[in-house]
């Protein structure tokens, strides 16, 4: 498996590896609600399908209906997407070029927070075109202001894996959720600087309503301590 595999769902750290397994959980369950409400056959489409993992723990759910796509323009996680799938015998359209087709459920995982608010906006714009009008977009983002940051970051330093950008000075803004200047590259690795509110907003702007909002791991606490926010968004309702 990737590296990205081992930072997260394969993580040596127990937490770690809890809270994004626990994600793909809710991914599932989300992916599977939208479905079961139609008795045709559906197109979905994991955007930024990384190394494939979605795919992978979408044949936990037997009777889901579902014509799967994996997109993924990075080269590199293109092939190890390819590879996955085909190790795990799994029917899955790969693509690296996104054109006019139409998808029914869209996730967009822990994807929109590496890059910049413009390239966010460009992104959704590119999502909510090959939405379906009556589709679902699932998006995910991690938390890393509030108390939520504080121990993520607290916690990244105790385990050795701190983000570029993280001091004293970047801690305490990220806990009162102040503006950091991030950077201006096509992918941002670190995480510091990322609002999760300020991501909410754009989305609110994009030509999408947020019809559900959940968090991950532990829902009950919402935004106080969590480690992702999950929007589930349709297009917005126009009037003639």
């Amino acid at each position: 498996m990737s590296n990205y595999s081992k930072i997260t769902y394969n993580s040596p750290n127990l937490i770690k590896r809890l809270s994004h397994r626990s994600r793909f959980t809710h991914y599932g369950n989300s992916i599977y609600n939208s479905s079961k409400k139609y008795d045709k056959k559906l197109k979905f489409l994991d955007y930024g399908a990384g190394d494939g993992f979605m795919f992978i723990h979408l044949k936990k759910y037997s009777n889901i209906n579902l014509s799967l796509f994996g997109y993924e323009p990075s080269e590199g996680q293109y092939n190890d997407l390819k590879k996955n799938l085909e190790e795990h015998n799994l029917n899955v359209c790969c693509l690296q070029e996104l054109d006019e087709e139409k998808f029914d459920i869209i996730l967009c995982s822990e994807v929109l927070e590496h890059f910049t608010d413009e390239n966010v906006v460009i992104n959704l714009k590119k999502i909510t075109k090959i939405l379906n009008k009556q589709g679902t977009l699932i998006v995910s983002v991690p938390l890393e202001t509030g108390l939520s940051g504080l121990l993520k970051n607290l916690v990244r330093v105790l385990i050795r894996a701190s983000h570029v950008g993280l001091t004293l000075n970047t801690l305490i803004k990220c806990f009162f959720d102040s503006p950091i200047p991030r950077s201006n590259d096509e992918y941002i690795n670190s995480h510091i600087g990322f609002s999760s509110k300020k991501f909410e907003r754009i989305l609110l702007k994009s030509g999408l309503k947020i019809s559900k909002k959940y968090y991950s791991p532990l829902p009950v606490l919402k935004y106080l301590l969590n480690s992702q926010v999950i929007f589930e968004c349709h297009h917005q309702k126009t009037t003639c």
